[in-house]
Formats: structure tokens, C-alpha cells, sequence
């Protein structure tokens, strides 16, 4: 029996109806994308710049010192860029950065979301992203992998002066929604935040990290809490 891929219809930038796959298949959520945040003539202040770019409401990174499309074999455009949007905040730093794969190396790229430039490289990121374009990638966790999440602990607010920043768990849900779509991404943040706010007031010890797992819908999610971070695989 031919096999029946399932499709969801969305409506794109020019108002055209156009199919979108099924998460079973290739992970794209989000279709309509506010890509006029990204014309901001101080962007550079609050966002790797440098590295990225959005066109015509694609977003293109830098590779051999020019611009170039990733591939959208497992992740759609869109679909990153709403991401992208969902982390941009003038008040925090958005670093973007692009790898080329290899023939055993995925194409990578990397969100972070920190309090400053300095910290969203080297330092303390309070949410990190790692989208694998073109192959999926096998870590200590799962095999299959599509994308990759890092939470820190310390989400640091300086309003309250507390360790409990409101900004940080919206740009959670809200870049969840814009990869898993409104359903599933809510529910994938419920889960995720209600781990995090568990261990962030019992940060494990260096020996005894701790592994979860759970499907939802079509999502399988593998989890390591350790004393450092808890880390997110999705496949």
C-alpha cells in the first residue's frame, strides 16, 4: 500500500496556501514570520549582526565570508527565523552563529540568549539552541537528533534581583511554539519548565545527574539535569 504522508495547510508570506509536512518527517511549525524586527539599524547593539542576515524574509548566515541560505532539509526558514524573532530582545543579546557540516558533521546552528555579548559566547547562556540542518546528529542521549537545548540554571532578573527571570521562561515557550507549533510546543514547554523550576532550587550534585524521557505527540525528548545545565535533545 502506498504510504500517505500527512499534511497540515498554513499560509505563507504571499497569502498562498502551502503544504506543510507533517512533524513525522521534517520539524516546521511556524509559517508566518515577522522578519521586519531583524531591519533595526542598531541591531548589531543587542545581536550578532554580523554573522546573519534576513533577505526577503529568509534568513541567510555567513559562510566563507559570504551570505548563503542553510539547508531546510530538516528545519524550515520560517521556521528558524521565527525562532530567531521569538529569542530577539533589546534588553538581552542574541548570538547567532553558523557551522558548515561535513559528511559525518551536520550543518549546526546555534541561538543563544544571554544578558550580554561576552556572556552569550563565552560565558553563562541562559538558553542555547543547536538546529541540525541537513543530517541528524547522534549525542549521549538519543540517536536521531534534530535539535538540541540548553538551559542554565542561573536565570538571573535583575528587577527582583532573584534567579526566577520571566523574560528568559517566555522566550522559552514562545521559541517552542514557533518550532512545534502551538499544541505541541506548549505542552513541550510545561513539561521542560517544570523540570527546570524543580532543579533550579535543587541544583543536582557533580555525581549524580539525572535522565528523563518523554514522547510527546510526535516528539521524542531526552533529558540530562546535571550540576551544570539540563540539556534538551529533540528527535
Amino acid at each position: 500500500m502506498k504510504k500517505i504522508i500527512p499534511v497540515v495547510l498554513s499560509v505563507s508570506l504571499l497569502g498562498a496556501i502551502t503544504p506543510v509536512i507533517d512533524q513525522n518527517h521534517k520539524v516546521e511549525a511556524a509559517t508566518t514570520v515577522n522578519s521586519s524586527r531583524f531591519n533595526d539599524t542598531n541591531l548589531y547593539l543587542y545581536s550578532s549582526a554580523d554573522k546573519y542576515r534576513v533577505k526577503n524574509g529568509v534568513l541567510q548566515v555567513i559562510y566563507n565570508k559570504k551570505f548563503i541560505t542553510p539547508s531546510q532539509k530538516l528545519i524550515k526558514n520560517s521556521t528558524l527565523l521565527n525562532i530567531a524573532s521569538s529569542l530577539l530582545d533589546k534588553k538581552q543579546y542574541l548570538y547567532i552563529d553558523y557551522r558548515n557540516g561535513t559528511k559525518t558533521k551536520p550543518q549546526t546552528l546555534t541561538f543563544n540568549s544571554a544578558t550580554s555579548s561576552t556572556a552569550a559566547q563565552y560565558g553563562v547562556k541562559p538558553i542555547s539552541y543547536q538546529f541540525y540542518l541537513d543530517k541528524t546528529k547522534k549525542t549521549e542521549l538519543a540517536k536521531n537528533v534534530k535539535v538540541s537545548l540548553t538551559l542554565d540554571y542561573f536565570w538571573y532578573d535583575v528587577k527582583t534581583d532573584t534567579y526566577y527571570s520571566k523574560t528568559y521562561e517566555n522566550q522559552l515557550k514562545n521559541s517552542l511554539l514557533a518550532l512545534y507549533g502551538s499544541t505541541t510546543g506548549k505542552q513541550i514547554f510545561n513539561y521542560l519548565i517544570d523540570i527546570h523550576k524543580k532543579y533550579r532550587k535543587n541544583i543536582p550534585d557533580d555525581d549524580k545527574s539525572i535522565k528523563l524521557k518523554r514522547k510527546i505527540k510526535n516528539v521524542q525528548i531526552n533529558i540530562l539535569v546535571d550540576s551544570l545545565n539540563m540539556y534538551v535533545d529533540f528527535s
